[in-house]
């Protein structure tokens, strides 16, 4: 009985060898991969929508998602690169037109808005550093919000600051909404 118990304590500790072995050869491999494991990170940002409109430029997204954006980079196709913007991995479709794929954007400044022109309409995605896992300027693609059709071009737009004078009628009408609902809880208050 002596010599079993001798025998099952050794294997738990080979067992717990072996498995501290294997715990520090998965955490070895895991550091020294080389970044494509990156690649799964990367994502398709946020849809803001998809629109009819025969553009997209600064004054359209300004009408369709009330944002006041700077131009950076677009990429019309065939071409896979432009201004910085640089397109890869496409996935094709039944007409070998381009519908998905990963774009980076190697300028200075960051990509807030990517928009994919395809046909009459356009789709926009914000990438946000909350949304790409904190990795900025590189991201996914597609038409899928366009039917699947072949892409024509994709634009990089910043979302500009806005200005102070813009912003004070926003504040404003802040604060009077807070004193109105305020005014009518006093007023709800008196008459109970």
């Amino acid at each position: 009985m002596m010599q079993m118990r001798r025998n099952f304590a050794g294997s738990g500790v080979v067992s717990a060898r072996l498995f501290y072995l294997a715990l520090a050869a998965l955490i070895f491999a895991a550091v020294l991969t080389p970044s494509s494991g990156a690649r799964a990170n990367i994502v398709l940002g946020d849809h803001l929508g998809t629109f009819l409109s025969v553009n997209d430029s600064e004054a359209q997204l300004l009408v369709d998602l009330g944002l006041q954006v700077t131009l950076l980079a677009r990429v019309e196709s065939p071409a896979t690169t432009s201004g910085g913007l640089t397109l890869s991995d496409f996935m094709l479709n039944g007409d070998l037109e381009p519908i998905s794929g990963q774009w980076q954007f190697s300028g200075p400044e960051v990509v807030d808005i990517i928009v994919v022109k395809a046909g009459n309409d356009y789709a926009a995605f914000l990438f946000t550093v909350a949304n790409t896992a904190n990795m900025l300027n590189i991201g996914l693609w597609d038409t899928s919000f366009l039917g699947n059709k072949g892409m024509s071009h994709i634009t990089a737009y910043q979302i500009s600051a806005v200005p102070l004078p813009a912003a004070l009628p926003l504040l404003g009408s802040a604060f009077a909404a807070l004193g109105f609902v305020g005014w009518r809880r006093r007023r709800r208050a008196e008459t109970a």
